[in-house]
């Protein structure tokens, strides 16, 4: 009666918090006990189904078909040396997930940005859009892009996920985030982000997945995607 009341109180406790709770009571049961009287209860007192938000075409992130279509562009906080930090400046195309630009910076401004967007330009042509979100340096990016008949495209505020470069990508960020773990000068911190964008190239990504004619599995890198452009 004392874990039902317990779970009456606070009806999301798992077993382990409801163990923890009877044991400070003096009552020793073990784990299996315990798990078994939560199950009990929580079989009695089913949840309330979740509320499910109804989905809005919206608030999508835009979707490419094709190399440059639609670029991608975010700030990284890299690592913090001698009391500064340092950034990375990353730019993706939409459809082939390859890096077309990319700069590591002691600061992150506007001339930082558009030496990014220069180097991606110079090498790849323009895109048709630039995604980003609502920083001020990127408000200030826009009139440049617009002079190259670039629609600058910033994402809803609170909705991260429209920018893949800030969420559909996260899991290279935490690649990046490793590459540059425990480097303790700025000079390090470059021939690490170098190899990091080299590297990036490389990789294989979920929407690369090919069937040859044997039914092999096999991906595609980014690299290989752009280059077929």
């Amino acid at each position: 009666m004392e874990g039902f009341r317990l779970l009456d109180n606070n009806p999301l406790l798992g077993h382990y918090r409801v163990k923890m709770a009877l044991d400070f009571r003096g009552y020793p049961y073990g784990h299996t006990s315990v798990w078994q009287m939560v199950a009990l209860y929580k079989e009695a007192h089913p949840p309330a189904p979740p509320h499910q938000r109804p989905s809005n075409p919206d608030e999508r992130p835009q979707h490419a078909t094709a190399p440059h279509q639609v670029w991608y562009v975010d700030v990284w906080y890299l690592v913090k040396i001698a009391g500064h930090w340092l950034y990375s400046i990353l730019l993706f195309d939409g459809y082939s997930r390859a890096l077309v630009g990319a700069g590591y910076f002691d600061r992150q401004n506007l001339s930082r940005v558009v030496q990014v967007c220069h180097q991606a330009i110079a090498q790849w042509g323009a895109p048709d859009a630039v995604v980003s979100d609502n920083a001020g340096v990127f408000l200030a990016l826009s009139p440049c892009l617009q002079a190259l008949h670039i629609r600058w495209e910033p994402i809803a505020r609170g909705h991260p996920w429209q920018n893949l470069a800030e969420g559909g990508f996260s899991i290279h960020r935490r690649m990046l985030d490793a590459y540059v773990a425990g480097c303790t000068d700025r000079e390090s911190v470059y021939r690490q982000h170098a190899q990091f964008v080299q590297d990036y190239q490389f990789w294989r990504h979920w929407a690369h997945k090919r069937t040859d004619a044997e039914g092999r599995i096999y991906y595609l890198s980014p690299e290989v995607i752009l280059g077929n452009a």
